[in-house]
């Protein structure tokens, strides 16, 4: 009887169809010297499936601000992990990654969780 290379663990792994947003990492170059920062550079692109989680509005001084989270899928890569100080671009929206977890530790799938403010327009 031949061992199984992948332990069942009871999570549903994506299709490659189920992959269909083409999304990239960014990560933060640095800062001049009066703290400004230097503007993201892009450091992965990959195929992702991206599904909304929940939403909220808050007001704020003269500003509704609404904030909406987001779980990411991609496939996990050997060559590259993203961590929570980069960002994911997806047409023109800007992801805040809050956490990244290979929820199995079979190393196949990455969860991201990750919230864009306001549209997230803008970078």
């Amino acid at each position: 009887m031949a061992i199984p290379k992948r332990l069942a663990t009871g999570v549903r792994y994506k299709s490659a169809s189920e992959l269909n947003c083409l999304i990239t990492f960014q990560q933060a170059s640095g800062a001049e010297s009066d703290g400004t920062p230097h503007t993201p550079v892009a450091v992965w692109t990959t195929h992702a499936n991206i599904a909304m989680w929940r939403g909220k509005e808050s007001d704020k001084a003269q500003q509704r601000n609404a904030e909406s989270s987001f779980k990411i899928v991609i496939r996990y890569s050997k060559r590259f992990k993203p961590t929570s100080d980069m960002t994911i671009v997806y047409h023109g929206q800007v992801y805040n990654i809050e956490s990244v977890s290979d929820i199995d530790g079979q190393q196949v799938q990455l969860e991201i969780w990750a919230w864009i403010e306001n549209d997230g327009v803008g970078a």
